[in-house]
């Protein structure tokens, strides 16, 4: 009879602790590097370029990266964290106008942003959150061009000096993502959102 009364109060113990485990923790470290997109603005250079068939423009081509990027929090409680977001894209549109002048307009662009996010997820392995964050995002308009006319070619020099500015605007997030950690301190995770990719995925590590 004891030794029954030991083996079910043991079993309760070790339930409720997996009742209780959680995928991440306060004082836990997450890093993101990840993925994502679609990448609108190349999306929409590609539609210019299809539209622009029909005109007097040839050597149409387009194409961009997708967005790159990184996140690093930390959990200031069980459910509340702090980090940083970054992510890199760009896109790129060349082509030859009815002078022969060609002209390539590239587009690189990067986003940083301080975040916090709410964890909900009380799987031993899963971490659910919500996230929202500010920060700016930076870009240049990168414009060039070559033509045999020396006139034209200074213009295309002038521009191209121009444009090497980098521009910055606000930028912000909201979104929803999951972590699977796979074994102890490795995983993948996913976030769908507003501002930035609309959806993002890649690996996850804990610390």
């Amino acid at each position: 009879m004891r030794k029954n009364c030991f083996l079910i109060t043991l079993f309760f113990c070790l339930f409720s602790a997996g009742i209780q485990a959680q995928a991440v923790e306060q004082g836990n470290i997450l890093i993101d590097i990840d993925a994502g997109g679609p990448n609108l603005l190349t999306g929409a250079m590609k539609l210019l370029a299809r539209n622009a068939t029909a005109t007097e423009v040839t050597n149409i081509q387009s194409s961009g990266l997708i967005p790159l990027g990184g996140r690093a929090e930390y959990l200031l409680t069980d459910n509340l964290g702090i980090g940083l977001d970054f992510n890199y894209a760009s896109s790129k549109l060349s082509f030859t106008d009815i002078d022969n002048v060609n002209y390539s307009v590239n587009v690189p662009r990067f986003r940083t942003l301080l975040r916090g996010s709410y964890h909900f997820g009380k799987g031993d392995n899963t971490d659910w959150f919500l996230t929202g964050g500010v920060g700016y995002v930076g870009l240049r308009t990168r414009i060039s061009g070559t033509s045999s006319n020396p006139d034209t070619q200074s213009l295309l020099d002038a521009i191209s000096q121009s444009s090497k500015r980098i521009g910055f605007g606000f930028a912000y997030r909201l979104g929803i993502g999951f972590r699977w950690f796979f074994i102890k301190n490795l995983g993948i995770g996913m976030e769908a959102g507003l501002g930035g990719p609309a959806l993002r995925g890649g690996l996850s590590l804990k610390f």
